[in-house]
């Protein structure tokens, strides 16, 4: 939602295994579930978090990753960097939640 109120439709169900990428570097998602509506930035930051849990959990690459993916998402989508970072650790604490541990450091 920007500043406006608007909502945006979203993936909702971001993880790695909805996504694609191509040999010419676009990334696509694939889902074929009901769009919800919601912020982008909570997009990123679940996507963000999902690369960074997954086994092995927060390595140097995952983490350059992440960076880089957030440095891209507020460039190229016109996303708010710290409205990222924040939905980033939301997602971590939630995944923290259920998978029962409690690190959610970035």
């Amino acid at each position: 939602m920007d500043g406006g109120g608007r909502r945006d439709t979203i993936r909702g169900d971001v993880n790695c295994r909805n996504f694609l990428l191509a040999d010419d570097g676009i990334l696509y998602g694939v889902d074929f579930e009901t769009l919800p509506e919601g912020k982008r930035e909570t997009d990123v930051g679940v996507l963000c978090a999902y690369i960074l849990t997954y086994d092995p959990a927060r390595s140097p690459l995952k983490k350059q990753m992440a960076e880089e993916l957030i440095a891209l998402a507020a460039k190229k989508l016109s996303l708010n960097e710290k409205a990222l970072r924040g939905e980033l650790r939301l997602a971590l604490e939630d995944t923290a939640l259920r998978r029962e541990h409690k690190d959610v450091r970035l």
